[in-house]
């Protein structure tokens, strides 16, 4: 019973070290998706037809730029975007990602390219692998890290200091 015992703490430990090590990897979504060529991202959606699957690859393909913001009265980085990403701005998209809870009640969430342990709020990544979620429903509620994909309409931020560089309207 003790080496039985023994045998399953060290297999735990194992399988423990195991999603610990491959919790912080990130992400690679987005390898095949629609709108890449084999030369990148497409400039060009007007072709395709009802939601488009993105992956976190095109999205943080991203530069930024000081930029002064009146209503928090101090300069921050504003994000410059491609023009790839520019042609999804207010399209129906569909992504895959990590839930992360932004408020103890659970009303406020984010999606996220990377694990909570490896998300940007660790400096772990881009800003730009964090989109903000509207929820449709704002009764849905999600743990920390739940993998789940959303469809929503994308909206890039370009003014707002309070949001992330990319919000995901109608979330669902």
């Amino acid at each position: 019973m003790k080496k039985a015992s023994k045998i399953l703490g060290i297999a735990l430990l194992s399988l423990t070290a195991m999603l610990f090590i491959q919790a912080l990897q990130p992400v690679s979504l987005g390898q095949s998706m629609p709108g890449m060529s084999k030369k990148g991202p497409m400039a060009d959606w007007s072709s395709i037809e009802g939601p488009v699957e993105i992956g976190w690859k095109l999205l943080i393909d991203i530069d930024y730029e000081p930029k002064y913001f009146e209503e928090v009265e101090m300069e921050l980085y504003a994000p410059i975007f491609s023009e790839a990403v520019k042609a999804m701005d207010r399209k129906e998209v569909l992504i895959k990602g990590y839930v992360i809870p932004l408020d103890a009640k659970g009303e406020l969430y984010a999606l996220s390219a990377n694990p909570y342990a490896s998300c940007f709020f660790c400096g772990q990544a881009s800003p730009a692998s964090v989109i903000s979620l509207q929820l449709k429903n704002k009764g849905d509620r999600y743990k920390t890290d739940d993998l789940k994909r959303f469809r929503g309409v994308l909206v890039l931020n370009y003014d707002d200091p309070n949001q992330f560089c990319y919000i995901l309207k109608e979330a669902r």
